[in-house]
């Protein structure tokens, strides 16, 4: 990630010049068009960079809702802990700890 003026020769010119195979997407179309073959299983003749141009906003709110996405993942995760600790030690465990930390 650079955040320079979005110039499409800074990086491909550098990648270029070190020998890499140089990738790039400033649409959701150009991106499609370019992962498989970035993701591709085979190993590629020379070392490969994606870069993918993404307006600010788009970032802000890509990060929020993965952000949001994480607590909600995280809450129901330990709400069905919880829930599978209390069958597996039964009421009677719980009690008695809950007694011994009080």
């Amino acid at each position: 990630m650079h955040f320079g003026n979005k110039s499409p020769k800074l990086v491909k010119d550098y990648a270029t010049d070190l020998g890499y195979e140089y990738l790039s997407a400033s649409s959701k179309e150009e991106f499609s068009a370019n992962i498989e073959h970035f993701l591709a299983s085979e190993p590629a003749n020379k070392p490969m960079l994606f870069e993918v141009f993404t307006e600010t906003k788009d970032e802000s709110d890509a990060l929020e809702m993965t952000l949001n996405a994480m607590t909600s993942t995280k809450e129901v995760l330990k709400s069905a802990i919880k829930s599978e600790v209390k069958n597996l030690l039964g009421d009677n465990v719980i009690s008695a700890v809950k007694k011994i930390i009080k």
